[in-house]
């Protein structure tokens, strides 16, 4: 069975006692540097390819840029009561379960298709960008007889990673040629390296795409024109501080483009 949840996709409509648990007044936005767009190529935030290779976004507002600090808190607040609201819809489905007692042989999957930005990276209110915020997505797997039930993975994995789990924690055959890689040794052994790193993209201008590869602790994002963005997640600054331009971190840059180059090279599943 499949359940999907609209919400907290646009636009942000729920029941009015949803929005009665989050008031505006009591919301704290992160702050965010007044530079925090001066490294950021313009083509990450933009619709189309620019004119110069790297060409910075400082000065070039991007589509959905909000620095208002009242409507960011009002953005905020609907946004977290329509995930509360979808939250209440999952539960729903979970009492079921439990109603039923369906626990000892169903597999339960929870995951998010994307992420949202709530006024980072310079007043972003958007989904389509490589940023960590919009590629970062829920997914919660629960099935019988997990030996570290509730645990968290911190390896990299992919939505395209969903398939062959479910396959294999149902006993059915995987057809051969698929993208993924099944979850179940990570559901086993949370500790476990996974595939290493995930890979996502974005459209430019069909047919360009740009790449962002993400392993345990950086992102390294390539635009058709060129741009880099090279961010340590770990550290203090995350995404608020590019670092593809430093030389100190020169062979890192080369290693992470040249093993998402031969990612996205590697031959894929034939589409029907």
């Amino acid at each position: 069975m499949a359940v999907g949840l609209v919400r907290p996709h646009m636009r942000w409509i729920a029941p009015a006692r949803y929005f009665g648990l989050y008031p505006p007044e009591s919301i704290a936005p992160v702050p965010f540097p007044a530079d925090d767009l001066a490294d950021v190529p313009a083509i990450a935030v933009k619709t189309r390819p620019q004119p110069l290779p790297g060409l910075p976004l400082l000065g070039r507002e991007p589509p959905g840029l909000t620095t208002d600090p009242d409507y960011r808190r009002q953005a905020i607040a609907a946004y977290q009561a329509c995930v509360t609201f979808a939250d209440a819809q999952v539960g729903v489905v979970l009492d079921a379960l439990d109603r039923l007692d369906l626990w000892r042989d169903t597999v339960v999957v929870l995951a998010g298709d994307n992420g949202f930005h709530l006024g980072e990276h310079g007043g972003l209110l958007r989904k389509d960008t490589l940023f960590e915020e919009a590629l970062h997505v829920p997914l919660v797997v629960a099935a019988p007889g997990l030996a570290r039930p509730g645990a968290v993975v911190r390896a990299p994995v992919e939505l395209l990673d969903l398939y062959p789990t479910l396959v294999e924690l149902a006993g059915v055959p995987a057809p051969a040629g698929l993208d993924g890689q099944s979850l179940a040794p990570l559901l086993a052994n949370p500790d476990g390296p996974g595939r290493g790193a995930a890979l996502s993209y974005r459209r430019v201008r069909p047919p360009e795409r740009a790449w962002s590869l993400r392993t345990e602790g950086v992102r390294y994002t390539l635009w058709p024109d060129g741009s880099e963005e090279l961010y340590e997640l770990r550290s203090r600054t995350g995404e608020a501080e590019n670092l593809a331009a430093r030389p100190e971190r020169a062979a890192e840059k080369a290693r992470l483009r040249a093993r998402l180059e031969a990612l996205v090279a590697r031959p894929r599943a034939e589409e029907p």
